[in-house]
């Protein structure tokens, strides 16, 4: 990402919803997508997930940070227009995402089991 100097590599934040970071630079620069343009975006309080929200209506929640340019992510349709917001709960448990119409989306957050390793 060009521009961003060391200092600037260092900041931590109280509530990380900016989108132009080294630690998000996964939502931008993604092999995966292709002329994306965020909106919004939410570290989690844990910073253990980002939640990016895009002009097509589309939320995308990664695992933080997210410097990859392979990053994974699972992908939900807002629907009714572009995500302008989106922020988790002060518990994770849910995401509240909203658009420029003034609607609220409200997403609950389920952990994720993976079925490909089963015990024999």
């Amino acid at each position: 990402m060009k521009g961003v100097s060391d200092f600037s590599n260092k900041i931590i934040w109280f509530d990380s919803t900016c989108s132009g970071g080294e630690d998000v630079r996964g939502i931008w620069d993604n092999r995966y997508l292709q002329d994306v343009v965020n909106l919004s975006c939410h570290c989690s309080p844990s910073t253990k997930y980002l939640v990016s929200g895009d002009e097509e209506g589309v939320l995308r929640l990664f695992s933080y940070p997210c410097s990859d340019s392979m990053a994974a992510f699972f992908e939900y349709r807002q629907g009714g227009g572009s995500v302008t917001e989106v922020r988790f709960s002060f518990n994770e448990d849910l995401i509240i995402s909203g658009n420029y119409s003034g609607a609220l989306f409200i997403w609950t957050l389920v952990p994720f089991e993976n079925t490909s390793q089963q015990n024999v």
